[in-house]
């Protein structure tokens, strides 16, 4: 069997390029997740739309301070004071009464947040540093909202297609995912390994199955390798500490026995292989959910749903990005250090022709480009998630700062005495960037932090990549000009 060895390279870059990526945490406006609508005699209205209108929005963005780049503690991070209000005047023009569910993503936390609040290995938006920033009125009075969570990779952006889906009430459904699903538990205690000669061991084992029936679970596991004829070889480093190793079958049982191999180091090469011994010293049947359900902490403020759809929704994305057998779904992550996404949920009710005012208000975090002097500062605020409503009127945006704005939007806005204005007749394409520097001509490239990757890692492989293949072209001309000398 050939094994591939390409795919601990090609992650590697990947993981890379994710390290190098900055955080764009946005502000979002309230989408529309579901509703329900009743008649004056008590019967269900089924409307394929929500009828209810956004007659106008005020949007309203107090940025009177830039972050740290760094806070060192809560109370540093809990005392910025940048924010947005948007305020909503919905309006039902239908004649029954109309309940809609509404969901405000908060986005993931700015990666210069400096606060380790992680849900014993979870690492989230905490639910207890950000609270009191959240704010939802309706005519002035709050209301009450609901803490969810869906799954998300840090490094990914938010998208109404893709992750207002992911956000359900009850467990979702999938084909081989479910509640019940047996899943059978190994547990090996691994001995007899040379760890003062070999201090790189990795113990793995070669699986051959069918994943539409059988899929493992290895949650040591620290190197995955493919080979020709589809099966593949999972390995973990031998820690003299950790002398315990788990594998969980999920579906099917194997139809035969784990047969584990002993490695010199994590390259896992059979020409490199060492004495051990893996002992089955404990097994145990429980079902997918409870085992799903194993890390999950009551007092983390995620319900036992969300955690739920969570982790099936990284498995499944996982599986359909290539990255191996359906493993490590340890929500704390590695490689790509996948996250749960925060949304507020409230729900509106508005009877005929009622017309009310809602207002949320958040946080707003800013991507920090230090690379000008002074720094830049980029926000950038969802408008999509709007269009889920049936229409949509007026968008007046009022941006309150001391500071700059820079680039295009700059020429879009009006100046007034306390920042910038920008009236809209309607919902405009696209998101809401603008941004903001202490200096109306900060030195450097702007904007630069969009071409970060592009200027730090790309350009510089493309022409290492170019100054090769020029060695090797020239290598071969004169390789072949010494040839004809030769033949003369």
């Amino acid at each position: 069997m050939k094994k591939s060895s390409f795919l601990p390279l090609f992650s590697g870059i990947f993981c890379l390029l994710l390290s190098l990526s900055p955080c764009l945490t946005a502000g979002a406006n309230s989408a529309q997740a579901r509703w329900s609508g009743i008649s004056s005699t008590g019967a269900m209205v089924t409307d394929e739309s929500c009828p209810i209108e956004v007659e106008r929005e005020l949007l309203t963005f107090d940025l009177m301070e830039f972050p740290a780049d760094y806070f060192m503690d809560e109370g540093a991070y809990q005392s910025y004071g940048g924010q947005v209000t948007a305020e909503y005047s919905f309006y039902n023009p239908a004649d029954y009464t109309v309940t809609a569910t509404l969901l405000f993503p908060m986005g993931n936390p700015p990666s210069y947040h400096g606060i380790s609040y992680g849900i014993d290995g979870l690492y989230s938006r905490s639910t207890d540093v950000d609270a009191d920033k959240f704010n939802i009125t309706v005519n002035g009075n709050v209301i009450e909202k609901q803490l969810r969570h869906s799954f998300s990779y840090s490094h990914e952006q938010f998208e109404l297609e893709k992750d207002l889906p992911r956000l359900a009430d009850n467990y979702v459904e999938d084909a081989f995912y479910t509640p019940k699903l047996p899943v059978r538990k190994y547990t090996y205690r691994i001995s007899d390994v040379d760890l003062n000669t070999y201090d790189a061991a990795n113990a793995a084992f070669d699986l051959s199955v069918d994943s539409n029936r059988t899929r493992i679970y290895f949650p040591q596991y620290s190197g995955f390798s493919g080979f020709a004829d589809g099966s593949v070889r999972l390995s973990a480093w031998v820690l003299e500490h950790e002398p315990l190793m788990t594998v969980y079958v999920l579906g099917e049982p194997l139809k035969e026995p784990l047969e584990w191999t002993f490695y010199e180091n994590g390259a896992v090469d059979d020409n490199q292989k060492i004495p051990g011994t893996a002992s089955l010293v404990a097994t145990e049947e429980l079902t997918f959910s409870e085992l799903v359900l194993e890390d999950w902490k009551e007092h983390s403020g995620v319900s036992r749903t969300d955690w739920y759809n969570a982790v099936v929704t990284m498995l499944l994305e996982d599986s359909l990005k290539g990255n191996g057998p359906s493993i490590g779904f340890d929500l704390g992550g590695r490689g790509l250090s996948p996250t749960l996404l925060c949304w507020y949920q409230y729900e509106i009710t508005l009877e005929p022709g009622e017309r009310i005012t809602n207002t949320v208000t958040a946080p707003m975090y800013p991507a920090i480009d230090q690379e000008l002097s002074p720094s830049v500062y980029d926000y950038t605020y969802l408008l999509s998630p709007a269009s889920t409503w049936a229409g949509f009127g007026a968008l007046e945006i009022v941006i309150r700062t001391p500071y700059h704005m820079l680039g295009d939007q700059a020429k879009r806005f009006s100046k007034t005495e306390d920042g910038y204005t920008l009236s809209l007749d309607g919902l405009p394409e696209g998101e809401l960037e603008f941004s903001l520097c202490a200096s109306e001509r900060p030195v450097g490239e702007f904007p630069s932090h969009r071409n970060y990757i592009l200027r730090q890692l790309v350009i510089p492989l493309i022409l290492l990549a170019v100054l090769l293949t020029g060695c090797i072209l020239l290598g071969i001309f004169l390789y072949r000009r010494k040839r004809i000398r030769k033949s003369r």
